[in-house]
């Protein structure tokens, strides 16, 4: 009888041991199975965040001490909260227009100029510039044309925009220091240096 009972606490022993096991198979399993889930999860988010797109931009900036003008590529996110309310190229005029110098380049827009309005139509970019850009501008017609090329290639650089057009606190004005402002302005490659 002893032996009876003896072995049957084995059996019941091992087959506890063996349910038990495989239950924690079971769990370790599925455990496992949620991990890869948790891990896909993060990755497809993480590569959603890498996938947020950029927009390029231009900025045409002059050389401290030399007559050139140079290109610098900046990129804003597509996402970027200053997009919902300004339009890309308001938003690289106002960081030409308030670039406050790097290295050797600087601005060659007036300090102080304000971006009053933008617009665009049938591919012309309506331009409107606070006075201060008449007002704080230099005195000679290269500083007058480099200022204008500058605006107007850091414009053009987006697609569908051919040409530009200047106003001034609302008003359409002839000339600076020499040079014709009552017409449509174009790229332009004039104070390139590898020209």
């Amino acid at each position: 009888m002893k032996k009876l009972i003896t072995i049957l606490l084995t059996i019941t022993l091992i087959t506890t041991l063996f349910v038990g096991c495989s239950k924690k198979d079971k769990i370790d399993q599925s455990d496992k199975a949620n991990d890869n889930v948790s891990v896909e999860k993060i990755e497809s988010k993480n590569t959603e965040k890498e996938k947020v797109e950029e927009i390029d931009y231009v900025l045409y900036l002059k050389q401290k001490a030399m007559p050139f003008i140079f290109a610098e590529k900046y990129t804003i996110k597509a996402d970027d909260s200053r997009l919902k309310d300004k339009s890309i190229e308001w938003i690289a005029l106002e960081h030409l227009i308030n670039f406050k110098g790097f290295q050797d380049f600087i601005s060659p827009v007036p300090e102080g100029t304000k971006l009053l309005d933008l617009t665009k139509e049938n591919g012309v970019v309506y331009v409107d510039l606070s006075k201060e850009f008449i007002d704080n501008m230099p005195n000679d017609e290269q500083s007058t044309k480099m200022a204008i090329d500058s605006i107007v290639n850091t414009l053009t650089f987006f697609d569908g925009n051919e040409s530009v057009v200047f106003k001034i606190e609302g008003q359409a004005v002839n000339e600076i220091n020499g040079v014709d402002l009552s017409k449509q302005f174009y790229f332009s490659s004039d104070f390139f240096s590898d020209k």
